[in-house]
């Protein structure tokens, strides 16, 4: 989840985000708890928003403190941003944080999904108890991108696809995908497809149905309604049996 409409209608999103995350302690699921910073939003390479983010963390570290289905992304995509405003952010939320929850799994982003030296001035401000975040967006996936990575800092690659924003996903890269994921699994690297929605997007694994109606995928779906993309993604999870639940 983001804080996108946090900001304007705290108390709706906080419902909505309440909401999703008790379905997933009650489906045995991780549920990742994101503030998400859109690059637009950052002026002079300063991260808004900071005291809302403190609030927006204790809150809900308060009230899920030691669940473990519950990880928090301290900032997803914070592009645009210097390193030393999202060093001292990302302190502020961990430091609320973990006044309510012992050892919790932290996630921190970096500048364009990469680490670059991100982690130099995470460490600089003491934090050195968080995971970092990287994304992988390709219509070529290759293991290559794993290089020296898991090597370097605790990592989490948490939003992948086969598919980038240009090239809408296609079967042709099946092998690669499958190749990929196995990758992440074999080498116990977590990982998080993206992502779980029918909108007429590219990275959505469930096919859009052409109007807005909450009720669409209530009862489940089937085979039939996930994309090209989401049948890849579903296929290769055999397993994991929850997924067929989750169906």
């Amino acid at each position: 989840f983001e804080h996108i409409g946090y900001i304007n209608a705290p108390d709706e999103t906080k419902t909505e985000i309440e909401r999703v995350i008790n379905l997933c302690i009650e489906l045995g699921l991780y549920a990742i708890i994101d503030w998400h910073t859109m690059a637009d939003e950052i002026t002079n390479g300063m991260i808004p928003y900071q005291d809302e983010a403190v609030a927006f963390f204790e809150y809900f570290a308060e009230k899920y403190a030691n669940i473990p289905n519950v990880l928090y992304e301290l900032q997803n995509e914070p592009y645009n941003a210097v390193q030393e405003s999202l060093a001292n952010y990302v302190k502020a939320e961990r430091d609320a944080i973990v006044k309510y929850v012992d050892s919790p799994v932290m996630i921190v982003g970096s500048r364009g999904g990469y680490f670059g030296n991100t982690v130099e001035y995470v460490e600089s401000v003491g934090i050195t108890d968080v995971f970092y975040s990287q994304h992988f967006y390709s219509d070529e996936l290759t293991t290559s991108v794993f290089s020296g990575v898991t090597a370097q800092v605790p990592f989490i690659c948490t939003e992948w696809s086969n598919a980038s924003e240009a090239a809408n996903a296609t079967g042709d890269n099946a092998e690669a995908c499958n190749a990929f994921m196995n990758y992440m699994y074999d080498n116990k690297i977590s990982n998080c497809a993206w992502k779980f929605t029918d909108q007429a997007h590219v990275f959505s694994v469930l096919k859009n149905r052409g109007s807005i109606n909450d009720s669409y995928y209530s009862g489940g779906f089937s085979d039939e309604d996930l994309t090209v993309w989401g049948s890849l993604f579903f296929t290769n999870n055999y397993r994991y049996n929850f997924f067929e639940d989750l169906k």
